[in-house]
């Protein structure tokens, strides 16, 4: 049979074609490359760009602006916030991560919109999406453990301390092409008071703050072929990222309690679910973070119906859910996901919809409080990851939600 369908020339293989590919080299002739090879026209920099207003000496309840104008970075892969701290306070000191010192990151276009705005809790948790080697290796950094804390490293009297924040949220998934904007973007931070920055003895000072840009550099042929889909002004380019809508409530809980708490206000087509259950107490201290691992938890439609495929996700097979989905151990956070995506890593990095629950605000959560909870006041925190596009129209950047 074989032979036979041979001599028809029906699936014959073409060793050539299977192996190889033809390529036009710099000199313009064409020549013979192996068919796994590429090429990417471009080069990865780095860009610091200085504080667009004066940086303060204190980092408590500051305000920081940087400006990324047209022209700084051609392709963003995304910003790291780069900050020294000085010890002149006389003995040691020891602060918080610089996430956990943030309350709020806005990304502001030219025009003064929000096109993008997150917590410095969320900022934290985003952790969780990288795998594990990425994280360990990065914690010394950004002053965190390989156990996702905070970590409290004492800095001596008179020494430094350099943290850097990668900020991957939002950019990951986006990859601006800066030149295809027409006017800068503000990247705003706002920090927490003291009592939430400092975690013993007092603050340091604050000598240099940068936003180191990590990205591409284009050559001009590429450059022009980009910038053609950036400022088209007939077809507008919807870049694909999640946006966080949040609830907030305060509640005393206790051990066995079944909370059912409303999701008014979270609406849209949502990936995944991140709920935080924390002692109010400490919710605004530098008190290590944390998040009560719940007992079962389900989504409930308005008809009662569970969003969840009819099953009310225990504390063990979201443990193991959350082993497979994120390849690290982020689930000692205690913090719990409810993914409806096939892909929640895909989706935060790239914006792929590989799958979602319809959110209208007439939802609820439903879980149960563990046995190991003690009888006090708790902040309950539900965040929903909403896919949604980042829209350039002739270079005019908007949020497609608004």
């Amino acid at each position: 049979m074989y032979n036979e369908y041979r001599n028809k020339q029906v699936a014959q293989a073409t060793v050539a074609s299977d192996r190889y590919i033809s390529v036009v080299d710099a000199n313009g002739k064409y020549s013979y490359r192996n068919s796994d090879y590429s090429c990417h026209d471009d080069k990865k920099v780095m860009v610091s760009l200085p504080a667009a207003n004066s940086v303060p000496s204190a980092l408590a309840s500051a305000q920081i602006d940087f400006r990324i104008e047209p022209g700084s970075i051609d392709v963003l892969d995304y910003p790291c916030l780069d900050m020294l701290f000085t010890n002149g306070t006389g003995s040691n000191a020891t602060m918080n991560s610089l996430a956990l010192s943030i309350q709020r990151l806005d990304v502001v276009s030219a025009s003064g919109n929000v096109l993008h705005s997150i917590l410095g809790q969320e900022l934290h948790l985003s952790n969780q999406f990288l795998n594990k080697d990425t994280y360990d290796a990065l914690c010394i950094d950004m002053g965190t453990t390989t156990a996702y804390a905070q970590a409290v490293t004492a800095t001596a009297d008179a020494a430094t301390l350099n943290l850097v924040q990668p900020i991957f949220p939002f950019f990951k998934a986006a990859k601006l092409y800066i030149g295809g904007m027409k006017g800068a973007i503000i990247l705003r931070f706002y920090f927490n008071a003291s009592t939430y920055t400092v975690v013993t003895g007092a603050a340091m000072t604050l000598t240099s703050a940068a936003l180191i840009l990590v990205g591409k550099q284009l050559k001009e042929s590429a450059k022009a072929a980009i910038r053609d889909v950036w400022l088209s002004p007939n077809i507008p380019l919807r870049l694909a990222h999640l946006t966080i809508d949040r609830i907030t409530s305060t509640q005393t809980l206790t051990a066995g309690q079944i909370v059912n708490l409303p999701l008014n206000g979270l609406s849209g087509l949502c990936a995944f679910l991140i709920i935080t259950v924390r002692i109010a107490s400490t919710a605004l201290t530098t008190a290590p973070i944390a998040y009560l691992p719940l007992g079962t938890i389900d989504v409930k439609a308005n008809n009662g119906n569970s969003l969840c495929g009819s099953y009310a996700r225990t504390a063990r097979m979201r443990h193991i859910q959350s082993a497979i989905l994120f390849a690290n151990a982020s689930n000692a956070t205690g913090a719990e996901i409810i993914p409806f995506c096939a892909d929640p890593v895909s989706a935060w990095s790239r914006g792929e919809n590989s799958g979602y629950a319809v959110l209208t605000s007439n939802e609820s959560l439903q879980f149960v409080c563990p046995a190991a909870i003690t009888t006090v006041s708790h902040i309950i925190t539900v965040m929903a990851y909403n896919y949604t596009d980042l829209v350039s129209f002739n270079g005019v950047l908007s949020d497609a939600r608004n």
